[in-house]
């Protein structure tokens, strides 16, 4: 039956190949948003656009379309939301224990607080006629592999705990997009390495056939070994180039900023920069960090 998984997989790698080959082959990686930033803050003074995407959406939440503001709004937006995820941060962390929303709430947080600092520093850098984009959060709208032609379902890390933490909600929520791909659509996984969405994706799987068989639901599994399937993190970012043309556009000076839990990239022109994959992360450090630098 698991053969369904292997085929599913590999025309998921075949239809996204022409995404896969336009990533380029080098690219700097970095531990956190600041660190990327870093790199590159000498053009930050010129840049006309900023466009920010992923969690950095929630810094103004919009479900209906993009905004853009000045550096002195932006600024303002995000001092309101770091402060609301660092209040968020202490009241869970005085509980004995998070429930698995609790803990993707908290990672959340958490990430806002992280990719709070990175981007303060960059609007502090920017120039005065610095434009900033936050993109919508609406679901067919916001600037996402959500929004990829060939995706149902995104899967992100959030989500992905919950999934392997039997969250019956998010398994149904699965279960039900799986069966109503058609042609090249898939309910695709998208946080970590490859190798790891890869090792992620199986063992869903296999929740997810527990969780048919101890319900006894008539559901056509094969089609959820099919279905449901990694995306090389190659794809993800260059499925983001032709959502917005700003992106592409030469003759400004756009820099985009994708914000997540795990992943995120910098991109200059439509050229990718700095993929950001994030790990030793200590968030106490980040907090103590965050309530200096926001005055919480």
């Amino acid at each position: 039956m698991y053969k369904y998984s292997i085929i599913g997989k590999q025309h998921v790698e075949t239809i996204t190949q022409p995404e896969y080959d336009r990533y380029p082959q080098h690219v700097r990686e970095y531990n956190c948003e600041l660190d990327a930033i870093k790199s590159i803050e000498k053009i930050i003074p010129e840049l006309d656009y900023l466009v920010l995407c992923g969690t950095h959406s929630f810094i103004y939440v919009d479900k209906i379309k993009d905004n853009i503001f000045s550096k002195k709004e932006t600024i303002e937006h995000l001092y309101k939301k770091v402060k609301k995820d660092y209040k968020t941060i202490i009241e869970l962390n005085i509980l004995e224990e998070l429930t698995a929303k609790q803990k993707k709430k908290k990672k959340t947080s958490e990430s806002g607080l992280r990719s709070g600092i990175a981007v303060i520093k960059l609007l502090q850098q920017g120039s005065e006629k610095l434009k900033v984009i936050i993109t919508t959060r609406n679901l067919n709208k916001k600037l996402s592999i959500a929004n990829y032609i060939y995706n149902a379902m995104d899967i992100g890390s959030g989500d992905i705990e919950l999934l392997l933490n039997g969250d019956e909600e998010i398994i149904k929520t699965v279960i039900k997009n799986c069966e109503e791909c058609e042609h090249d659509k898939f309910c695709l996984m998208t946080s970590g390495s490859y190798e790891e969405r890869c090792q992620v994706c199986n063992k869903v799987k296999e929740i997810i056939i527990k969780y048919i068989e101890e319900n006894k639901l008539i559901v056509d599994i094969k089609k959820i070994l099919y279905r449901l399937q990694p995306i090389r993190r190659e794809v993800e970012k260059c499925s983001l180039l032709t959502q917005r043309d700003i992106l592409m556009k030469q003759e400004l000076n756009t820099m985009c900023l994708q914000g997540g839990n795990r992943d995120g990239f910098v991109m200059v022109n439509g050229k990718f920069v700095g993929d950001i994959k994030i790990q030793n992360v200590n968030y106490e450090n980040v907090m103590k960090e965050v309530k200096n630098l926001f005055e919480l």
